[in-house]
C-alpha cells in the first residue's frame, strides 16, 4: 500500500492490477509517499497504523477479472525469475499446478482467515465491510485513472508498461477444473464486482 499525508490518499496495491504503474506515478507526484506494510498488504493492515487518519484519507484500488489476473501472474512468474515470487521454484509449475498451489494460500485479516488471492478480501475487514472509497476497474484503466488524477490533482502517465506479460486470451489457459477452482475461491470477486468468464475455448 502507498500512503501520502500530503495527498491524503491510501492506494491498496493488488497484484497484477497495474499497481506498479500507479505506484510509480504516486511516488513521482507526492514526495512523502511511503509504503505501509508490505507491497501487497490488505487494506485492513493500515487500520492500526493510520488510526484516526484512516477515515480521513481517500482510499482506492484497482481490481481485475480474477481468471485474467491469475493468467497474468502465471506468465510473469514463468518468464521472470527476478519477479520475487519464485523462491519455491514456482516458475517451474505448469498452469494447473500454479492455480492449485496459489488458490490454496490464505491470509489473516483481523483474526479471520481469507483466501490470499481474493481481491475482495484485500479491500474489506474481517466482517466483509468494504474499506476503500473507490474501486477502479482494470478493463477501464485509462478512464479510471483520468478521473483519479482529477481527484488527486495529478496527471497519471499511462504510456508505460510495468511488469507486462504477453499471453493468449486468458480463457485458453483453463480447463473446466481450474476455471471452477477460481470461481470457488474468488467467488466474492465475481459476485461483488460482476466478473464473468469470457470463454474463447472451442
Amino acid at each position: 500500500m502507498i500512503y501520502s499525508a500530503k495527498g491524503k490518499f491510501l492506494f491498496v496495491h493488488i497484484s497484477r492490477c497495474a499497481g506498479t504503474l500507479i505506484s510509480n506515478n504516486l511516488y513521482q507526484h507526492f514526495s512523502d509517499s511511503k509504503q505501509i506494510g508490505i507491497q501487497h498488504s490488505p487494506c485492513a493492515t493500515a487500520l492500526p497504523i493510520l488510526k484516526s487518519e484512516f477515515d480521513q484519507v481517500y482510499k482506492f484500488c484497482v481490481v481485475r477479472n480474477p481468471w485474467e489476473r491469475l493468467v497474468s501472474w502465471f506468465e510473469l512468474v514463468s518468464s521472470t525469475p527476478s519477479s520475487g515470487i519464485n523462491n519455491s521454484n514456482h516458475n517451474t509449475l505448469n498452469f494447473t499446478q500454479f492455480i492449485n498451489h496459489w488458490l490454496n494460500e490464505t491470509m489473516d485479516i483481523q483474526g479471520t482467515t481469507k483466501p490470499t488471492q481474493s481481491q475482495f478480501a484485500m479491500i474489506t475487514d474481517f466482517d466483509n465491510k468494504v474499506l476503500v472509497d473507490h474501486v477502479c476497474r482494470f478493463e477501464n484503466l485509462n478512464d479510471e485513472l483520468s478521473k483519479m488524477g482529477e481527484r488527486l490533482n495529478i496527471e497519471f502517465q499511462l504510456n508505460q508498461k510495468i511488469n507486462a506479460s504477453s499471453k493468449l486470451h486468458y480463457s485458453l489457459y483453463y480447463n473446466n477444473e481450474t476455471k471452477a477452482k477460481v470461481e470457488e475461491v474468488c467467488h466474492q470477486d465475481i459476485t461483488h464486482f460482476g466478473f464473468k468468464f469470457d470463454d474463447c475455448r472451442d
